[in-house]
């Protein structure tokens, strides 16, 4: 069976007047907010019923390397961690096209999900 792997920001949580795309109960959800973050990000994702496997950067928003490209790269080694343990990914939602870039150096194949806004500004 495929799964779907998800970014938060701009994908599952659009603000607080949307809801988002949801997961799937056997989904996973890779985001590149801060592993700092874990307790507000679990809340948050329990408050709309989101039990999800969740998987957070490790680097610190005050970290040099902390950006969108470094974010991007987490993602895609994650995926890859995930394909190699044996999960079968079917698409990743993303709504960051630097961070689907960076995906994709990774994982030409993979079919990512462009999540545009239609204000396409990044405020979260």
């Amino acid at each position: 069976m495929k799964i779907n792997t998800f970014d938060i920001d701009g994908v599952i949580y659009m603000g607080e007047e949307f809801t988002g795309v949801r997961p799937c109960r056997d989904d996973i959800i890779i985001t590149g907010r801060p592993q700092e973050e874990f307790i507000e990000t679990q809340k948050m994702l329990k408050s709309r019923g989101i039990y999800n496997l969740l998987y957070m950067n490790p680097l610190k928003r005050t970290d040099p390397d902390y950006s969108r490209e470094s974010s991007g790269r987490f993602k895609a080694k994650t995926i890859n961690t995930l394909i190699q343990e044996g999960y079968n990914i079917g698409m990743h939602f993303e709504d960051d096209l630097i961070q689907i870039k960076e995906i994709q150096k990774v994982h030409p194949t993979l079919n990512i999900i462009h999540m545009k806004r239609p204000d396409d500004i990044l405020n979260y």
